[in-house]
């Protein structure tokens, strides 16, 4: 039951976020059926890459490698982290991506600036719209699945964000956002409180 809210689906919005009158067909695979109001849209129409790399040398921030992101949650685990040479500076409500295997869904939101690896693309989300939606829209099987079929190299299979940001995504309005990302947070506080 657990594994259902924190891997859910696009199909699972019917049973999520009842009451649409009518679908359509969103003309992409992995997402299936929308609601018919929703627009498909590329992922950098709404989110854009932040790219601020500086020397780890240069910054007295804690570091977060793809070791201190819990893969399907987005938690953010506490453990020191070395990391040498460049990495990526992000801040509060910005989203961390991990490129390399994605399909270990290595997908968190930032709850306070800080430094990552460079294994990690990070977005930041687009005016008028719910970084906590993209968040678990982005940590959904369905696109992680998606993701992982176009990776690139056997042994350290990795994405890239040019590839990614042409990939397609349900854009709901901005109200909608925050009503399904604030579901699925209360499931996933149950769900926690449960465990």
């Amino acid at each position: 039951m657990w594994q259902r809210y924190l891997r859910w689906t696009m199909t699972d919005i019917k049973t999520l976020m009842p009451g649409y009158e009518a679908y359509k067909d969103s003309g992409v695979e992995w997402i299936g059926e929308i609601p018919a109001h929703w627009e498909i849209i590329p992922l950098k129409h709404r989110m854009r890459q932040v790219i601020e790399k500086i020397t780890s040398n240069n910054s007295n921030q804690y570091c977060y490698g793809m070791e201190n992101i819990e893969s399907w949650t987005g938690r953010f685990i506490d453990g020191q982290t070395k990391v040498e040479g460049l990495v990526n500076r992000f801040y509060k409500k910005d989203i961390l991506f991990g490129k390399l295997r994605p399909y270990l869904a290595k997908v968190a939101l930032a709850n306070k600036s800080g430094v990552c690896s460079t294994e990690f693309i990070v977005y930041r989300v687009k005016k008028n719209n719910i970084a906590l939606y993209y968040k678990y829209l982005l940590l959904s099987s369905s696109f992680i699945s998606f993701v992982n079929s176009f990776t690139y190299g056997s042994k350290m299979p990795r994405t890239n964000a040019a590839t990614m940001g042409t990939q397609k995504l349900p854009d709901p309005p901005w109200r909608e956002q925050i009503a399904i990302a604030n579901f699925l947070d209360c499931k996933t506080t149950k769900i926690d409180q449960t465990v």
